[in-house]
């Protein structure tokens, strides 16, 4: 074998090198990035030396580099072979088999970790390996070592997040992101992490700034935005949530799933006479939950074709109204617009406070009644779900173990049944449950059974499933069982759901922690179950029980109780649905209410007592034997106090008598701690000639308010004394109404509100009019128009609206005719008609939430008002006597924006009442 190869120069001029002079300028040719000239003297130096492991790695380098992997990684495993203590040569092979089997990489970044490589590739890779194979503990291992070689390394760092995340390490893994933007303050990736993470710990005001943030800095991160909304949806911001939610369209895990059709997708204008094809999209339990938006889309006119998954085909059959429904891959068939199903409640404006109901699915008779006789039993039904689909993004922490609910079992007064279906059906077997919970699975072939079998079952326990959305679509009683940040639609810190009134949430305190989960949800079955099927109270005597029944029905659903009673009183056995009841010491914060039966007459330091109970702020429930009751008996009480001489005790020791009852010679009463009211209540003068403005005033005053209306024609304005000083309840003001008299009361007042438009504005006095205004404390502005003309930088001016238009619901006509409207006629007269022609704004404003088209006629001299509430409606105007058609959403959003005002109004009054004026 020669010990010397020819090579040629650029010249052409042939050169004889040692294997080693070869090698060196092949290692110069590399460093300046010329593999394939290196390539052509390497492939010499390996034939002249094919045992030389640095001939054979940088015959792999030139090979990688002019990409042919695989004889790259012959070489490098050549050279391996030849030196398996190099960690460089490692290094190279696992970065070579990186590119197309990772797997097989791995032994190779240990080896060269344990070799001593500090290269920071080694360790970013080798982490990344581990991440997708869940290896989460040598993760943590490797990322240690790493940043021990590497320092402060970013892509490490956030590999080493990622793992602690998975772990349920959660703050570990925020302080990596913290690490990671102390080096890179401005990557969108780091922010959109942390807020995930912030999410997890239940931190959702921060989670949703540190989303923010990440849009912020990288605009079209789709996944950002995506995240953005969930957090957005789960502090109940669903007018921003919903937006940010269409960028999920551009995620990696939905992008594929966006259908491309040659029609365009619905954009909200009218589709009366046109049909629509609604597409389902992501998990059955979506399917189930937004088929609520159908009615409003038919509501406008269109009919619908609705695409859904084939096992929910039948169940959608079941739904009232007039649509096709077909399975998901089956041809649609004429449609002029189509729109995805989640698209809808951002169609429709939604709000918290506008959530539709659920549908009803109606299920036929020949379905439900051999489920009737499948599940007839004597016992009350509890039906059993515990785990979701495998494949959903978040089923590792939504999904409950099957053992942590054996204590529900353990309930022998009721019978359990599992609508568990798929491999976790087996789990009943695995745990040993078959004779326990009966396994329905076998019979549920698609939805529509399952519905027919929530249709006969009494209460439904699960974790985040289709069957729970199912249940609450049917209206069935729910338990639902969530993690302690559950999906977006489950809100936070509640136990109620807007999108299903049946049910009720049970949400851990802490992450993984099922078992504290079921141990409120099996007090609420205990309580559930007595509601439902009483069994005998405990052996105390009659007299007892019908005294703690009798207390019961001074405790509230939902309440948890703690018992100071004396004995067996039998209470826990009558409290109502959802109660939680407490017999032992010490309280605990989550007790609501105290109930003391027995007790009160037997405390030697009666006033200390009553104060000690007062410092715990919650309502308490007691008996007592007042003197004046049986003044002859003697029961051997300590102390002996007269109705009266009780009654001024509780209030002494800080308490309000909220209710009682006379049970024989006792007395049971429920007490409460607060201030006794003042005497004197608020007095408001209202200033209107508005009678539904006047109406909607009254929902926004203090109770305690004491008004007295007058008219602002009246010549005269009323000279009584009062707090408060309303003007106008939603009226226009025109020039002859703004006057001396009403800027002199308006001065003369304590405090001062505005609530109107104006109207023939060119006629006003303008100065009198600001004057008018700088005397009042708020202004209220009827329209965008009243705001720019009068109120430009006035701190105390809001626009509110037209508020009487919360006044309407929405409906829809039924008489296809044409109304000309009287001023006084009533809301249901109104929105009869299709088409509504008015001269009052009080009657368009009605026909607004019903008909199809309306039209506007002035008076003989213009007002104004028409123009200013179109263009704050729908942006635009028409003429006047014209009929137009309008889109109802714009409606929908104004009266929307109107209403989130109007509901700060009673905190801003109180807030007024409360200063200074």
């Amino acid at each position: 074998m020669p010990s010397v190869i020819k090579v040629r120069d650029k010249a052409g001029r042939s050169r004889l090198l040692s294997v080693n002079e070869a090698l060196a300028e092949a290692s110069r040719a590399l460093a300046a990035g010329q593999h394939t000239s290196a390539l052509l003297i390497l492939e010499k130096a390996v034939r002249a030396a094919p045992l030389n492991p640095h001939a054979r790695h940088l015959l792999g380098t030139s090979q990688a580099g002019t990409g042919n992997l695989k004889e790259a990684v012959y070489n490098f495993n050549k050279a391996v072979e030849a030196d398996p203590q190099n960690a460089g040569y490692r290094v190279s092979l696992a970065l070579a088999l990186l590119r197309n089997n990772p797997a097989d990489a791995v032994p190779h970044l240990f080896a060269a970790i344990d070799l001593g490589s500090t290269n920071s590739d080694v360790f970013t890779n080798l982490t990344l390996i581990l991440l997708t194979q869940r290896r989460d503990q040598d993760v943590l291992k490797v990322s240690e070592l790493g940043l021990a070689a590497c320092s402060q390394h970013f892509a490490l760092l956030g590999n080493r997040g990622v793992a602690l995340r998975h772990l349920g390490r959660y703050e570990e893994s925020l302080e990596c992101c913290r690490r990671q933007l102390e080096l890179q303050a401005k990557d969108a990736r780091v922010w959109s992490n942390m807020g995930c993470i912030l999410t997890e710990l239940g931190r959702l005001d921060e989670a949703e700034e540190a989303h923010a943030q990440a849009c912020r800095l990288d605009p079209q991160n789709a996944s950002a935005h995506f995240n953005l909304a969930f957090t957005l949806l789960m502090n109940g911001k669903f007018h921003e949530g919903l937006s940010e939610y269409e960028w999920r369209w551009n995620t990696a895990g939905l992008k594929s799933e966006l259908r491309n059709f040659n029609q365009p997708i619905w954009d909200g204008s009218p589709l009366a006479g046109r049909k629509i094809l609604v597409h389902a999209e992501q998990g059955a339990g979506d399917t189930i939950q937004f088929t609520r938006y159908l009615p409003l889309v038919e509501a406008l006119g269109s009919r619908i074709t609705f695409e859904v998954a084939p096992s929910l085909v039948r169940l959608m059959t079941f739904l009232p109204g007039q649509h096709g429904v077909i399975a998901a891959g089956s041809p649609p068939g004429d449609f002029a617009v189509h729109c995805p199903l989640l698209s809808l409640p951002l169609k429709f404006g939604t709000e918290l406070n506008s959530i539709p109901p659920p549908v009803p699915f109606v299920i036929p008779e020949e379905m439900s009644e051999p489920w009737a006789r499948r599940l007839s039993a004597g016992k009350p039904k509890v039906a059993l779900v515990w785990a979701g689909s495998p494949t959903q993004r978040d089923d590792r922490t939504r999904s409950c173990p099957l053992r942590c609910l054996r204590p529900l079992m353990s309930l022998n007064s009721a019978d359990f049944f599992s609508l568990q279906v798929g491999e976790r059906a087996q789990d009943l077997k695995i745990e040993r449950l078959s004779d326990r919970v009966r396994d329905l699975s076998p019979f549920l072939t698609d939805f529509a059974e399952t519905a027919a079998a929530l249709s006969c079952v009494d209460l439904v326990i699960s974790v985040d499933t289709s069957v729970a959305h199912l249940a609450g679509a049917l209206g069935r009683p729910v338990w639902l069982l969530t993690s302690l940040t559950p999906d977006w639609r489950w809100l936070r810190d509640r136990s109620d759901s807007p999108w299903y009134p049946s049910m009720r949430l049970f949400r851990q305190k802490t992450h993984g922690d099922w078992e504290a989960v079921i141990d409120e949800v099996l007090g609420a079955l205990r309580n559930w179950l007595r509601s439902v099927h009483p069994t005998a109270a405990s052996q105390a005597p009659n007299a007892t029980q019908a005294r703690a029944k009798l207390a019961a029905d001074f405790i509230p659903c939902g309440a948890t109780v703690l018992d100071l009673s004396r004995g067996e009183v039998a209470l826990e056995a009558f409290l109502p649905y959802g109660t939680k009841y407490q017999s032992d010491l010490p309280c605990n914060t989550e007790v609501s209410h105290l109930v003391a039966l027995g007790v009160m007459e037997y405390i030697h330091d009666w006033q200390a007592f009553l104060k000690q109970l007062c410092s715990l702020q919650r309502p308490i429930v007691f008996s007592y034997h007042p003197t004046d009751f049986a003044p002859t008996r003697d029961q051997g009480f300590v102390n002996h106090l007269s109705l009266a001489d009780l009654c001024a005790e509780v209030y002494s020791a800080g308490f309000l008598v909220q209710s009682s009852t006379r049970f024989e010679d006792q007395l049971i009463m429920r007490i409460q701690p607060g201030q006794r009211l003042a005497r004197k209540n608020l007095r408001v003068l209202v200033i209107s000639n508005d009678s539904l403005g006047c109406q909607l005033l009254h929902s926004v005053l203090p109770p305690t308010a004491e008004v007295q209306h007058a008219r602002l024609q009246t010549d005269s304005l009323p000279s009584a004394d009062f707090d408060l000083l309303i003007v106008g309840a939603g009226d226009s003001l025109s020039e002859s109404l703004v006057t001396d008299d009403l800027l002199a009361l308006v001065r003369r007042a304590p405090l001062a509100v505005g609530i109107f438009g104006t109207e023939q504005r060119q006629h006003i006095n303008q100065a009198r009019l600001s004057q008018l205004l700088d005397s009042m404390k708020v202004w209220f502005a009827r329209s965008e128009e009243d705001l720019l003309l009068f109120g430009k930088r006035r701190a105390n001016a809001i626009h509110l609206g037209d508020w009487r238009i919360g006044a309407f619901p929405f409906t829809r006509w039924t008489r296809d005719e044409t109304l000309q409207a009287e001023e006084e006629l009533a809301v249901r007269q109104i929105q009869q008609y299709r088409n509504v022609i008015s001269p009052w704004i009080q009657p368009f404003l009605c026909a607004l939430t019903s008909a199809e088209r309306v039209a506007y006629i002035e008076q003989s001299t213009p007002s104004g008002e028409f123009r200013s509430l179109l263009l704050d409606i729908f942006g635009r105007t028409w003429p006047e006597s014209h009929l137009f058609e309008f889109r109802r959403e714009c409606v929908a959003d104004y009266r929307g924006k109107v209403r989130r005002i109007t509901a700060s109004m009673p905190q801003l009054f109180a807030e007024l009442l409360r200063k200074p004026a």
